[in-house]
């Protein structure tokens, strides 16, 4: 596409929704300003119950679990939002590792519905897991850095913490203390 588009001396745009939208705009904004820290983690859940599941157009699903014009499933549909956030985010990674699965046997589709994709930096390791077997729809990333965290969830904004650690000086009560403490965090967060 990117040849051909230059051959004809036309502009070639692909349109990954997740770069329009203001929370991956505001993660951008929050790590270029350093809130953050660098980036040591990222991950990244899209998906739904599958485009049968969710009554997608008899046209679309054929493309979908067509192998040879789709490329793949799950990992083709919703991989590549997190793989372009990620390539956002720290640039090309040193290594990929993927793993697909075929979760609905009984569907007796030709391509994969579960994939689970690691993304290998020098400093940081993202993992993306794309999926047609959630029993509802999965529209969320999480990035860790020194600093702070953000994270997208099941609502519409960016939300960032700041990053709280346990110093473990050999004193079990100052631990427990920070363990609940990110406990009852953890639970007051609809996202997590």
């Amino acid at each position: 596409m990117e040849r051909l588009a230059r051959e004809a001396n036309i502009k070639l745009m692909v349109n990954y929704w997740n770069e329009w939208v203001a929370p991956s705009h505001d993660l951008f904004r929050r790590v270029r300003a350093g809130e953050v820290g660098p980036i040591q983690k990222i991950i990244v859940q899209y998906g739904h119950s599958g485009p049968k599941e969710i009554g997608v157009s008899q046209e679309f699903a054929k493309w979908l679990y067509d192998p040879v014009r789709n490329g793949g499933g799950a990992i083709m549909d919703f991989g590549c939002y997190g793989a372009e956030l990620s390539l956002w985010l720290k640039g090309r990674p040193e290594r990929v590792y993927a793993t697909t699965h075929k979760l609905k046997i009984d569907q007796g589709n030709k391509v994969d519905d579960d994939a689970t994709i690691v993304l290998d930096y020098p400093d940081a390791t993202a993992v993306i897991e794309a999926s047609w077997d959630w029993p509802y729809g999965k529209n969320r990333w999480r990035c860790s850095g020194q600093k702070a965290a953000c994270w997208r969830g099941t609502t519409r904004s960016c939300t960032a913490r700041p990053v709280r650690v346990a110093q473990m000086s050999g004193r079990m009560g100052k631990a427990l203390r920070s363990i609940r403490f990110l406990s009852r965090w953890a639970i007051r967060s609809p996202i997590l």
